[in-house]
């Protein structure tokens, strides 16, 4: 009797054990989900390796056309299990999912998170003239690529709450996501 009611306490014990094994991410603290190293998805392919661990706070960019991701896009990562936790103003989310989760949605690109209140994206603007790369880094912009001759264009880096005043300039003929561009690969 005595050690049928020392297995009973046992299979009592997993079983709330069980119960507070975590199968989602907890969403109070992104933080827990930041990488320490560099690590990126991009064009079907971990890099450099796919990250060992549950759940990650991922930036997921695509390159369809408009300035946000698709509904269906959105419904894509709450079915393989992520979590959105910030929206970009362009084709792009901040997501808490696992690594094969994420490798999944089909997306342009996909990558690891080291630092949680940043919200930097990579563009692509064209402008109505050169000296209008003047705009983009007086919004804190960093310029790693401009055209020198028409039309005019520049690739760089700002942040995500910089978009809408860059795309109400007059200077500006359009702004979109800048990374590599892996859907042909995907046909």
């Amino acid at each position: 009797m005595k050690q049928r009611s020392l297995l009973s306490s046992f299979a009592a014990i997993m079983l709330v054990g069980c119960s507070l094994t975590p199968t989602a991410p907890d969403l109070s603290d992104p933080a827990k989900y930041v990488f320490t190293t560099d690590v990126a998805y991009r064009c079907n392919a971990w890099q450099p390796a796919i990250p060992t661990v549950g759940f990650g706070l991922f930036d997921v960019f695509f390159a369809d056309p408009g300035s946000e991701p698709s509904q269906a896009k959105i419904q894509a990562i709450v079915a393989a299990g992520g979590t959105v936790v910030h929206r970009f103003k362009l084709n792009g989310v901040r997501v808490i999912a696992s690594p094969a989760a994420v490798s999944q949605l089909n997306a342009d690109e996909i990558v690891g998170v080291r630092q949680v209140g940043t919200y930097t994206v990579q563009v692509g603007v064209g402008l109505t003239a050169q000296t209008d790369a003047q705009l983009f880094t007086s919004l804190g912009g960093t310029v790693t690529w401009a055209a020198t001759a028409a039309p005019f264009s520049l690739i760089g880096s700002i942040s995500d709450a910089a978009l809408p005043a860059l795309r109400a300039s007059a200077q500006v003929r359009y702004v979109e996501w800048s990374g590599p561009v892996c859907s042909l690969s995907r046909m």
